[in-house]
């Protein structure tokens, strides 16, 4: 079993590091294999792809309030803070202490 997570989290991009940019990206591209497989199959795929869609919205964003907001505006963010924090550590241009700040240790 955690090879098979693993091999998700490398082939998903969780692995690597993003700026503001490369989350836009990481979003837009998800989107399009979530369109692509939703035409082809009879499957509720977006409901499959929810905490993965989740993770690129949080990795898409130009501040680290909007993440805060998105959490408390949404009841359903599946995503806990630790994932939350763990996202946002993705993105090399937050540092690390203001995602610990607007967070939580």
């Amino acid at each position: 079993k955690q090879w098979y997570q693993r091999r998700v989290a490398i082939t998903a991009g969780l692995t690597c590091s993003y700026n503001q940019l490369g989350g836009i990206l990481f979003d837009k591209r998800l989107r399009s294999l979530v369109t692509f497989l939703s035409g082809i199959t009879q499957w509720s795929i977006r409901d499959k792809f929810a905490r993965l869609t989740q993770i690129a919205l949080i990795l898409s964003v130009e501040r680290l309030s909007e993440v805060t907001e998105y959490a408390a505006s949404t009841g359903k963010c599946s995503l806990n803070s630790s994932e939350i924090k763990q996202c946002l550590k993705l993105r090399h241009d937050f540092r690390k202490d203001d995602i610990n700040k607007i967070i939580g240790e």
